[in-house]
């Protein structure tokens, strides 16, 4: 194919990445803000037809990913599956939204 293949657009969820400065904020604070930043991505992905985005999470506790995990199982049009482990390690997961629904 000469069609040229779009890069799947990546989301840091880092807070060091959503915010000058995360002094003062509390995890439970810092952990709504992601949530709520990842929760914009994926409403903006259905609204604009993009096909799959990926999320990078990091390892850490894993409180992020499970809250990930959690919000993404809410919606009924989009499957996701931790990311190319080559390429993230296992701090990313990949989001693959279901179009024709509507």
């Amino acid at each position: 194919k000469s069609k040229k293949e779009i890069p799947v657009p990546e989301f840091d969820l880092h807070i060091e990445k959503l915010v000058k400065s995360f002094k003062g904020m509390s995890n439970y604070e810092i952990l709504t803000l992601q949530s709520e930043t990842a929760k914009k991505h994926i409403e903006f992905a259905i609204r604009n037809r993009i096909p799959r985005i990926v999320f990078i999470h990091g390892v850490g506790d894993g409180v992020l990913k499970s809250e990930l995990d959690f919000m993404l199982g809410r919606y009924d049009n989009l499957s996701f599956q931790d990311a190319n482990y080559q390429k993230y390690g296992l701090g990313a997961t990949e989001v693959y939204f279901k179009q024709n629904v509507k």
